[in-house]
């Protein structure tokens, strides 16, 4: 994309991203995503002031057992679609309003790469 999208490409990476998540559920015990309809939803609020609706009612029915929340102090990595490298403090607290408000389970990654392995590690009770 080169940092050149539309509202339009937005809502259809969250269909997309829907849609492979509903796909390799239907094949898969155990499924881990490193973004879902939670990142999209955001990134529409953050960028056109307002969410997807219907993105908004499929991420409201996911059924994600934990969401691993990585606070700002991991290093930023830049990509064309990565907007935002100060204000991370801001995002990570809207990420937690949400999932919040919802009910959605979530634990708060923070520290050394090994220190978040660790943990994540610790609560899928894999170590």
């Amino acid at each position: 994309t080169n940092g050149h999208y539309d509202q339009n490409d937005v809502r259809t990476i969250g269909l997309l991203q829907n849609w492979e998540e509903c796909m390799a559920e239907s094949d898969a015990k155990n499924l881990v995503c490193d973004t879902d309809l939670l990142t999209i939803l955001i990134w529409q609020e953050e960028k056109y002031g307002k969410y997807d609706v219907d993105l908004y009612q499929w991420w409201l029915a996911s059924k994600v057992d934990m969401y691993f929340l990585c606070t700002a102090d991991i290093p930023w990595e830049t990509d064309d679609l990565r907007e935002n490298p100060l204000d991370r403090a801001r995002l990570f607290a809207r990420y937690q309003q949400l999932l919040e408000a919802v009910g959605k389970p979530y634990m708060q990654l923070k520290g050394a790469l090994d220190e978040r392995q660790k943990s994540v590690l610790e609560k899928l009770d894999m170590s």
